[in-house]
Order: C-alpha cells, then sequence, then structure tokens
C-alpha cells in the first residue's frame, strides 16, 4: 500500500540532469517510503530514473523528510564494478565496447575494386565505364568476353591480363574493424527463482530497459551471455546485450516471447 505523503515547497526543483522531489511523511513510514522506489529504475510521474545514491530521508520530531532524486539517464558505472548498498530489485548498467572484423563487402559503400582486380585482354586499354561503381564481381553481359574480376593471388592465363591494379590505398585490406557497443545488465533479486528466470533469454533479440544513445529496438540488441550467482543475501542476474547497428539477422535470431 503507498505510504500517505505530503510534497513540500521547493519540491520538483531542478539542477543540471536531475529533479528532487521533497516529500513529508510519518516518521514511522519512511522505510516503506524508501521501499517504494528501485535504484535505477524509471518512474515517468516524478521526472526520471531513481538515485538511491543521491537521495536521503531525514528525520524529524514528527515527521521525515524525503528528497528524492530523479535524473534523465539511469547510473552508470563504466569500470563495471557499482558501489552502494543492495536493494531487491537494484540494477546497474555498464557500457563497454569491443570490435570485430567484418569483410569489406559488408560496408555499406563497398565497390568490388577495393579488393579486386580488373583483367582484361591483351587488346584493351581502358577501364569501363562501370568499373568505379560495381559492387559484385558479375561483368555485364556485353563485356563479359573483354573484362573479369580477380582476387589478389588468383591465377590468370592468356589472354587475360591485369588491366587496372588494387588502389594503393587499398593493398592488403580484405576487412574493417567493426564496432560492438556492449551493454551489461546486472540486477539484484532477493529470490533464486526470479533471477534464475531470466537465463532463457540468452541467445534471442531483446530490447534492454536502457539503451544509452543508441536505438532501443529488439533487433539492434543480441542478448549473448546470461549468468546468475550470488553476492551477500543477493541473487544477481547479471545479463550482456550486444549492440549492431544495422540491426540482427532477424530470419537467425528470433526476438524474445515469438516462436522461433
Amino acid at each position: 500500500m503507498p505510504v500517505e505523503k505530503i510534497e513540500s515547497v521547493g519540491s520538483g526543483s531542478r539542477s543540471g540532469d536531475s529533479i528532487t522531489r521533497v516529500y513529508m511523511c510519518d516518521l514511522d513510514d519512511a522505510a516503506a517510503l524508501w521501499s517504494e522506489y528501485t535504484h535505477n529504475a524509471q518512474y515517468v510521474e516524478e521526472g526520471g530514473y531513481f538515485n538511491r545514491d543521491r537521495s536521503s530521508i531525514t528525520p524529524g520530531e514528527c515527521f521525515a523528510t524525503a528528497r528524492l532524486v530523479f535524473t534523465e539517464t539511469p547510473t552508470v558505472s563504466i569500470s563495471g564494478a557499482g558501489g552502494g548498498n543492495r536493494e531487491d530489485g537494484d540494477t546497474e548498467y555498464n557500457f563497454g565496447a569491443s570490435t570485430t572484423d567484418i569483410q569489406l563487402e559488408r560496408h555499406p559503400q563497398y565497390r568490388t575494386y577495393w579488393n579486386h582486380v580488373l583483367l582484361s585482354t591483351k587488346e584493351i586499354t581502358s577501364s569501363p565505364s562501370w568499373y568505379l561503381d560495381a559492387i559484385d564481381t558479375v561483368i555485364p553481359e556485353s563485356d563479359r568476353e573483354k573484362y573479369k574480376w580477380a582476387s589478389p593471388g588468383d591465377s590468370y592465363s592468356e589472354p587475360w591480363v591485369v588491366l587496372v591494379d588494387i588502389p594503393e590505398e587499398w593493398r592488403g585490406i580484405q576487412s574493417k574493424l567493426y564496432p560492438q557497443p556492449v551493454l551489461v545488465v546486472t540486477k539484484y533479486y532477493h529470490d533464486r527463482a526470479s533471477a534464475v528466470a531470466k537465463l532463457t533469454a540468452v541467445g534471442l533479440l531483446k530490447s534492454p530497459p536502457w539503451s544509452g544513445p543508441y536505438k532501443s529496438e529488439a533487433k539492434y540488441w543480441l542478448v549473448t551471455n546470461s549468468t546468475v550467482s550470488t553476492s551477500g543475501r543477493y541473487w544477481v542476474h547479471v545479463e550482456q546485450y550486444t549492440y549492431a547497428d544495422m540491426g540482427w539477422n532477424e530470419t537467425l535470431y528470433t526476438e524474445e516471447g515469438q516462436e522461433a
């Protein structure tokens, strides 16, 4: 049952990215009021994400004064280790980033000449009009007797010769580093069953509870790791989301809650 509280003078003041709500309540209800709010959870009516570390309750002779701070975004620890006291439902968000190699062909502006030489018959002296715009190795039918593409190291014989080599800035490059932001969401539970129930999302597309500066839809986030462990008197569920800015392949990966 919600605690009866009175919003006081000065409540709703804003400072930077935060807004402070000031409430008065019975002294006996102070603990219950505190438990109504979960650290890093969003409360739209109050103005943002509750930040327990910046909030306080001050007991008085008859009433307690609660100063509850709500921020525009959740508290994020870039080091991957949060601090402060834990309560049931507390959530931590930690961002990191890694890179992976992807083939040049997956670059949205890819051109075939980046990693292929253009061959021609000996009598040809100029490149065709489509040379700079080609995005695959398929030669237009009318030119198939005159030109063909070859990868570095491919063998070829008469009548083929190299007409246009790979430009110097592209030589030796077969892939590019592709950024993969990783969001790790850590949540604390009093009971084991609630934590373990979250393990079933691994391998699925799932919209994270907060996506930071990235797109929030499920198709951009794949749950790549999910673990449960203990920390003191709490069960801790850690879920790792890996981001793809062009979206994951929705034929290969299913969104949570949908049948494969």
